[in-house]
C-alpha cells in the first residue's frame, strides 16, 4: 500500500470537495469525507497504553506527533481488532483534534452527489458518528462523521466517553 502525501491529498481535495474515501471495517464498507483524511499509512505497532481497554488502547507517533489510535472495529461492533498486515491507519484532521483510525483496509475514492447521498434518519444518540448514507450500485454505505468520532476522545485522557454504545451503532446500520 502506498501512502499519499499531504500535498497529494490536498490536490485531490481541491479538484472536488464532495468526495469520500471508502473504508473496510468488520467486513462492511463505510465512507469518510475525503477532506477529513490527511494521510493513510500501513499499520505498524502502536504504543499500547497499560490499563486502557476498548476503542483507544494505543497511540501512534507520526513525525513526533502523538495521536490517539481509535479501533474502528471496536467502535462499530464492540469487537477488538488484532493488528494485521492488511490493516492501515487513516489520519484525520477533525475540527477539534487530529487522530488516527485503525481500519481493515481503504478502498476507492468516490464522488458524492445529491442523487446518491441520503440523510440519516436514525434517532439514537449513537447514530451521531454517522452523517448520511451513500447509495452505491449494490450497497448502501454509512458515511462516518469525523468530528463526532473525535468527540468520542476525551480532551483530558484517551478514553472513549461512556455514551458511545457500539452495540446499538452496528445493529442500526445492519438492519
Amino acid at each position: 500500500m502506498q501512502k499519499n502525501t499531504e500535498a497529494e491529498n490536498a490536490q485531490v481535495k481541491q479538484q472536488d470537495p464532495q468526495m469520500a474515501m471508502l473504508l473496510q471495517v468488520a467486513n462492511r464498507q463505510f465512507g469518510i469525507p475525503l477532506d477529513a483524511v490527511t494521510e493513510v499509512f500501513p499499520a505498524f505497532t502502536p504504543i499500547h497504553l497499560p490499563g486502557y481497554t476498548g476503542a483507544i488502547r494505543a497511540v501512534i507517533n507520526i513525525r513526533s506527533e502523538i495521536l490517539p489510535l481509535l479501533d474502528m472495529r471496536n467502535i462499530l461492533t464492540g469487537e477488538t481488532s488484532t493488528l494485521a498486515s492488511h490493516q492501515c491507519f487513516v489520519l484525520c484532521a477533525c475540527a477539534k483534534k487530529r487522530l488516527a483510525l485503525l481500519v481493515d483496509s481503504v478502498g476507492e475514492i468516490i464522488s458524492l452527489d445529491e442523487t446518491s447521498t441520503r440523510p440519516l434518519l436514525l434517532g439514537s444518540a449513537s447514530s451521531a458518528i454517522f452523517s448520511s448514507f451513500v447509495l452505491l450500485e449494490n450497497e448502501t454505505v454509512p458515511m462516518l462523521n469525523p468530528d463526532a468520532i473525535s468527540d468520542l476522545v476525551s480532551d483530558t485522557s484517551p478514553q472513549i466517553h461512556p455514551d458511545c454504545v457500539h452495540q446499538r451503532v452496528f445493529q442500526e446500520i445492519t438492519t
